[in-house]
């Protein structure tokens, strides 16, 4: 079922690149039923994917649902237990990191510390002439604007600067694809976000085809052409970034890219809400529980009258406070879940 759901949102992502179905080039990367066991345990569960080339995709989840073993995996730092990994056409599966045409960026860098910004760079080039080398470095040095630190050690930069240089070692040998771990989470608020947006931009420059792993959801709906959302081992769903907000597959999804609240439905599923789309009224048979206060808004959190709890975001004029009596209302057309299995 996996399998069919990553086909189909391929295809229809191509579609909406304004490519015919029957003409998609094969991906520059195929993860095809992956399975990864650690003490006989799956940590990845039969996971197959596809990315194209160029394609920016952000593998998203809560922490230990298998995010980074599957990159381990894909780059050959792991070994897959089942399935194959097919890169640019090529079944790498039994190939070693090294030999995979794969560049790594890591959440903590990686550099090497004895080496200058530009020697880490060039680490990779061992196969040019000289003169080929010193021109690449060049025009990487160029694309992260770190040229006028070409000539300093890591321990001179600062966190942002480290992590530009690690990305331009990952793409100065011409990967067939970036993969990314986590590549700002060590960064402040601030930093991360100027980072993430000069990241992407370099990536698409470079025309890279590229994986990244977070745990963050603004980060990746920021971030991805794609997201794949990922629980337990497994893919839930994969597509555009606001498909997978505004449509998620199911509650977990629905709750893991945005605070979400779950009104029932006659047909005993559930019509998922985002604080934007409940407001709070005065009067009624609702109870607040409590008002948070989030520099451009409030939200309330509210006890309805069956005894289910919501979060809403469309507040009244003037505030309410605990306990005072309201009415909760919807105020945009909510997304419906139908029953889970086993529910």
């Amino acid at each position: 079922m996996t399998a069919v759901v990553n086909e189909a949102a391929h295809e229809l992502t191509a579609l909406h690149r304004g490519r015919d179905a029957d003409a998609i080039a094969a991906p520059m990367l195929r993860v095809e039923g992956v399975v990864r066991r650690f003490a006989g345990r799956p940590v990845v569960d039969g996971v197959s994917l596809d990315i194209d080339a160029g394609e920016q995709v952000v593998l998203v989840g809560p922490s230990g649902c298998g995010k980074s073993t599957l990159l381990r995996t894909i780059a050959g730092l792991d070994r897959a237990d089942e399935g194959r990994i097919v890169l640019d056409g090529r079944d790498v599966s039994a190939i070693p990191a090294e030999r995979r045409r794969v560049g790594l960026v890591f959440q903590d860098h990686a550099l090497f510390g004895h080496l200058r910004v530009a020697d880490n760079i060039a680490f990779g080039l061992k196969d040019l002439s000289r003169r080929e080398r010193s021109a690449r470095v060049a025009e990487l040095l160029d694309l992260v604007q770190l040229s006028k630190l070409a000539r300093r050690y890591p321990h001179e930069l600062s966190g942002g600067e480290q992590q530009r240089v690690a990305l331009a070692r990952a793409l100065a040998p011409r990967p067939a694809v970036v993969l990314l771990d986590e590549p700002f989470a060590s960064l402040d608020e601030r930093l991360r976000d100027e980072l993430r947006g000069d990241v992407t931009a370099v990536l698409r420059d470079e025309h890279a085809t590229a994986l990244f792993v977070t745990h963050d959801r603004t980060e990746a709906l920021a971030v991805g052409d794609r997201l794949a959302v990922m629980r337990d081992g497994r893919l839930i769903q994969v597509d555009r970034p606001q498909v997978v907000f505004d449509h998620p597959a199911d509650r977990f999804t629905a709750d893991f890219m945005a605070t979400t609240s779950f009104l029932p439905a006659e047909d005993g599923g559930v019509y998922a809400a985002r604080p934007h789309q409940l407001a709070v009224e005065r009067g009624g048979a609702d109870r607040v529980i409590s008002r948070t206060y989030l520099g451009g808004g409030q939200q309330y959190l509210v006890r309805r009258s069956d005894g289910t709890e919501v979060v809403a975001g469309v507040a009244p004029d003037g505030p309410l406070e605990s306990g005072d009596p309201c009415t909760i209302r919807t105020v945009a057309t909510l997304h419906h879940l139908p029953p889970e299995r086993g529910s």
